[in-house]
């Protein structure tokens, strides 16, 4: 409770949904996040740039926990035919691993390259699903543990969620995969034949056009030599089946992804779904029926709730950035 006559300033968020589905309808919908209590500190100044459409985080990939900073990352259109790569933008991963790109477009394929100062780490090939910001995680083996990698027994892909045999156009499905090398543990970089028909972002699939499609999961080594079967998907119409999930990703007021925020879908204050945002801030809530929702995420001192309701087939993202204001 705020103590009568005094003034505190609420500290406030930015939460983003990427790209929501109710039942097989995506919607939009706008997290308004507010600290509770312990406030002080003046107005956060907010800022003046255009929010970046793309956060990535590059990780070892021996201890996805682990961002590796201080390497260069180039983004280009890939090549086509004669056509050479055309290079979008560069930057570089700060201390965490963390990049931005505020030029590439949704609906896109980009290939990714990533190199330290003695050359390239890994080059994986991306499309950009969804409206607004979203993010990736790339991993990399870093240099010092190449050798380490390069003298294991020979690797073994393990599945702790595979992907279904269809998805329909619009969904969003989680899955979950490693690569065992010895007495190492490996995430892998995906290889997709069909870049257009599906994005995966991080352990996320997004069904973009009808299309079968082929995943081939590769060693996240320069080679990147192919681990395990490939694995076939469909992508299809949506069917008349009234269930669907609601996806997205969190952010704070700095554009950086909130990790271990709890989000649920809520129906007369009953808890229809909940999930946790992973490293990279993304959330998935699943077997949703047809109907309106409270979706809360929440994270220790802050909370941020909205009322969604179904709509139309669209990519599309609305977001509010709140000021701090005084309670007496």
């Amino acid at each position: 409770m705020f103590g009568k006559g005094k003034s505190l300033l609420k500290k406030s968020l930015r939460w983003q949904v990427v790209a929501g589905f109710i039942s097989l309808l995506l919607v939009p919908i706008i997290f308004i996040a507010v600290g509770c209590g312990g406030g002080g500190g003046g107005p956060t100044q907010q800022p003046t740039q255009q929010p970046p459409r793309l956060i990535g985080q590059v990780v070892d990939a021996t201890n996805p926990n682990v961002g590796v900073g201080n390497l260069d990352v180039e983004v280009s259109v890939p090549s086509k035919g004669r056509q050479q790569q055309s290079v979008v933008e560069k930057t570089r991963t700060d201390d965490q691993g963390r990049f931005r790109l505020y030029k590439v477009e949704s609906g896109k394929t980009y290939t990714f390259k990533v190199s330290d100062t003695q050359g390239l780490l890994i080059e994986v090939t991306l499309t950009i699903a969804g409206a607004g910001t979203v993010t990736v995680q790339i991993s990399v083996v870093p240099r010092d543990k190449q050798q380490q990698i390069q003298q294991q027994q020979k690797p073994e892909l393990v599945w702790e969620k595979p992907l279904p045999n269809t998805v329909s156009v619009g969904e969003t499905v989680v899955f979950k995969a490693h690569i065992k090398l010895g007495g190492l543990t490996l995430l892998p970089v995906w290889e997709v034949d069909h870049p257009e028909a599906v994005a995966i972002l991080g352990e996320y699939l997004h069904a973009i056009k009808e299309k079968v499609v082929n995943l081939q999961a590769r060693m996240p080594t320069p080679s990147k030599e192919p681990v395990g079967e490939k694995v076939t998907i469909e992508v299809v119409k949506p069917s008349g089946v009234q269930h669907g999930s609601i996806s997205g990703i969190v952010l704070d007021q700095s554009a950086v992804p909130v990790a271990n925020a709890t989000v649920q879908a809520l129906q007369d204050s009953t808890v229809k779904a909940s999930s946790t945002t992973n490293a990279v801030g993304q959330f998935l809530l699943e077997n949703l029926p047809a109907g309106n929702y409270t979706v809360v995420a929440k994270q220790v001192g802050l909370e941020a709730k909205k009322q969604c309701q179904s709509g139309g087939w669209s990519n599309c993202l609305c977001h509010y950035t709140i000021e701090p204001y005084s309670t007496k």
